[in-house]
């Protein structure tokens, strides 16, 4: 725990650095999305259009090292490594990537929507889940997906 209460300081002096303030005034104050798959908007009045890269697990874990199954299963790896990756990218890359004082969870990108429909993942130590394929079709009626409810769950207020 100490680990990622020091990572979160090194992170806060990132989001109030001067460096990540003028890469701030680069983009739009509407941003649809923040984290890994964050869509900025350039304001139109930029001498420049900015640019941002956004890697994939499977690049971040050697350059990182983390292992992705443990990453994407435990809070606390994801946590750790999440600032890991933020405060590499801000100290070795000459993007326009802006960072704010927030950490958007999205653990297991992609695979828990088809878990909604009761589709088993498979995990990997070096690449991000899939959908484990062993296990056939999710729904093998058509029937079945009339059938199916929307469930909503609120996780905080």
């Amino acid at each position: 725990m100490d680990e990622i209460k020091e990572l979160i300081k090194r992170y806060k002096e990132i989001v109030h650095s001067e460096k990540n303030q003028t890469n701030r005034k680069l983009w739009e104050d509407n941003h649809p999305w923040f984290g890994w798959m964050w869509r900025g908007v350039p304001k139109p009045d930029n001498r420049r259009r900015p640019f941002t890269v956004i890697p994939d697990n499977t690049l971040w874990s050697p350059v990182i090292g983390f292992n992705v199954k443990e990453y994407q299963t435990d809070p606390l790896e994801w946590i750790k490594n999440e600032l890991k990756m933020r405060i590499y990218r801000f100290n070795n890359w000459d993007d326009d990537y802006y960072f704010e004082n927030n950490l958007y969870i999205s653990m297991c990108e992609g695979v828990r929507e088809f878990s909604l429909f009761g589709a088993k993942s498979k995990f990997f130590d070096d690449r991000d889940p899939c959908m484990d394929e062993r296990q056939g079709l999710i729904l093998k009626r058509k029937k079945t997906l009339k059938a199916l409810k929307c469930q909503i769950f609120i996780l905080a207020e």
